[in-house]
């Protein structure tokens, strides 16, 4: 029932509440249930030390003897009966965490955006997603395991400690719960350590993603022996901090677990100075009842060693949460997206976007007409990608304005409520670098688990994928690896090409979709780009696709220097597209 309550808050448009409280909130029937169990858990304690000392007190009567001794045993098999459900219980709360806190997360990161999401490398976010996550849901079950019984035992037994020993129960409590302080010390020194030893794990895992992802590239340019170096010093300092982490960890658990003999060993030395006479009726009961206690106790500085770390993780966590969305830029627009149509036109006024201090794209003014085929070109680093990005919706743009119009006459911007649904909902989108997931084949090209299989078919075939799909073992069955590591550079670009087939979208932006590939296969796919697509947005330097294009713009600096019918551009040995086209043949020719 968490679960499902759970799914249901990921799929709503509400908030989720915060990764420590939320935590919490999520599982607060389980915690009160513990609360009322460990009440009568303790209350069981209390039974027994109370028959305990009644035994001691009354040894001649043997039928009071088997009496409190049946209580003591019925007592010890309630209270252990307790234990063995509260454990069950606090499976199902790491269970009710761990679900809250991926639902945060996946909220977050699908709306995350680009100002956000340079904030993360890819293995900070398998950190965040993964150990982070961990680290928080291990100290709130554990918090919860030993400080919820902790409490209830301090209430109810406490009272009657100091009741029956005086001062000695005061000098045995006190002695107990000087572990805390004691743990809060080197849990100071743990969040250090955690938080530099956080900070490798993240270089390495971006770095083993990184071999992982480019390991064709890396062994053909003979690389490997830098990459090996790199990873053996930061796996060496990972595994040093690691090892000191361990270290400052078995020294707290060590003296945790043997605290009790210091609580003992406090009052019998406090009974000597103070000369206090030591009763066994009232003592022994009374030391049996504190070791209760202790032994919970033992857990207390565990639990928060896993603060220290979990607090290092919930930093991280926070700074996703509080990453810039996507959604925010998205208002509220009385214009329905209802019956409005088909995009036909995009007025873009005084675009520009900037990172930091750096203009990426510079103010620019134009109408794309979505009917026709558009090319985008330029030198590297002049703002073709981000303004392809801004112009579906990926990006916020630092200024400007990007207006739809719609077949039905209607004008919306696109970054209202009806204009962005709408207009996202119409365009397949193929980006630079295509998105691949560790599943089949057929899994990436139609995103869901079970495709149409004639829609599949036609759109593998649509993207001159048939022949390398007979290749595999298992055709559209085969798995691709992470990021798609078992395909090539083409095979990845026509995947994401025949999901833009496959998705029956009408409108197409390509990031550079073939540069992977050979020229006839390209000449193929311009083709079938040009007979799916009612309109298309292309980013290209490639000739064969120039000529497919009913215009061209070229971006120099993030600014347009030339905007044009491509026709007439590419036969005019002065423009700036045979300029170009003829100096990225001469660096092509060098390069060779």
């Amino acid at each position: 029932r968490l679960l499902t309550e759970l799914e249901q808050q990921n799929h709503s448009s509400e908030p989720l509440k915060g990764y420590w409280f939320g935590s919490l909130r999520a599982v607060r029937e389980l915690l009160w249930q513990r609360v009322v169990w460990c009440s009568i858990q303790s209350l069981a304690i209390l039974v027994s030390v109370a028959a305990m000392q009644r035994l001691l007190v009354d040894l001649k009567n043997s039928q009071t003897l088997i009496v409190l001794c049946l209580i003591v045993v019925c007592a010890e098999i309630i209270k252990h009966v307790i234990a063995y459900f509260d454990r069950l219980r606090g499976a199902n709360i790491m269970r009710g965490i761990q679900a809250h806190l991926i639902a945060l997360v996946n909220r977050k990161l699908p709306d995350l955006d680009s100002e956000g999401d340079q904030q993360f490398s890819r293995g900070n976010l398998k950190t965040l997603v993964s150990s982070d996550v961990e680290a928080i849901e291990d100290f709130i079950s554990a918090a919860s395991h030993t400080w919820i019984p902790t409490l209830c035992m301090l209430i109810i037994l406490s009272p009657v400690i100091v009741y029956s020993t005086g001062w000695l129960g005061v000098i045995g409590i006190l002695t107990a719960l000087f572990q805390v302080p004691m743990t809060l010390v080197f849990s100071r020194i743990i969040a250090r350590i955690k938080t530099s030893t956080q900070d490798k794990k993240d270089k390495l895992t971006t770095l083993m993603g990184e071999w992982v992802k480019n390991i064709r590239l890396i062994r053909f340019l003979r690389l490997q022996p830098k990459f090996s170096s790199d990873i053996s010093k930061i796996m060496r300092r990972y595994t040093g901090q690691a090892a000191r982490l361990h270290v400052i960890d078995c020294l707290m658990w060590g003296l945790s677990h043997n605290w009790w003999m210091f609580v003992l060993a406090s009052m019998l030395v406090g009974g000597s100075l103070l000369e206090i006479p030591l009763e066994l009726n009232s003592f022994l009961p009374s030391c049996w009842a504190l070791l209760y206690m202790t032994s919970f106790f033992n857990h207390i500085p565990y639990s928060i060693s896993l603060y220290a770390q979990a607090a290092a993780s919930a930093k991280r966590i926070k700074s996703l949460l509080e990453a810039p969305e996507l959604s925010r830029h998205i208002h509220s627009s009385p214009k329905t997206a209802v019956g409005i149509g088909e995009a036909v036109r995009l007025h873009i006024s005084e675009l520009s976007k900037s990172y930091a201090e750096t203009q990426v794209v510079s103010p620019l003014s134009t109408i794309l007409n979505l009917r026709q085929r558009t090319a985008i070109i330029g030198t590297v680093g002049s703002g073709k990608t981000t303004l392809l990005e801004m112009l579906c919706g990926e990006i916020y743009p630092s200024s400007g304005e990007i207006e739809i119009e719609f077949s039905s006459g209607i004008k919306a911007p696109l970054w209202s409520s009806g204009g962005y649904s709408t207009f996202r909902a119409q365009v397949a989108y193929s980006p630079q670098t295509p998105y691949l997931s560790n599943a089949r084949l057929h899994q990436n090209i139609s995103l869901v688990e079970s495709a149409d299989a004639k829609l599949l078919a036609r759109a593998t075939s649509l993207a001159q994928l048939d022949v390398d799909v007979a290749t595999l073992k298992q055709g559209l069955n085969e798995e691709v690896g992470e990021t798609g590591i078992n395909l090539s550079g083409g095979q990845k670009q026509r995947v994401s090409l025949a999901r833009a087939f496959y998705s029956g979208r009408p409108i197409f932006f390509l990031d550079d979709p073939l540069s992977a590939v050979d020229s006839k296969t390209e000449s193929h796919l311009m083709r079938d780009i040009c007979a799916e697509s009612r309109g298309l947005v292309i980013v290209s330097h490639r000739l064969e696709e120039l000529h497919a294009c009913d215009r061209i713009i070229v971006l120099e600096g993030g600014k347009i220097s030339e905007d044009g019918d491509a026709k007439i551009l590419l036969q005019n040995p002065n423009s700036h597209v045979t300029r170009y086209l003829t100096a990225l043949a001469q660096r092509t020719e060098a390069s060779q």
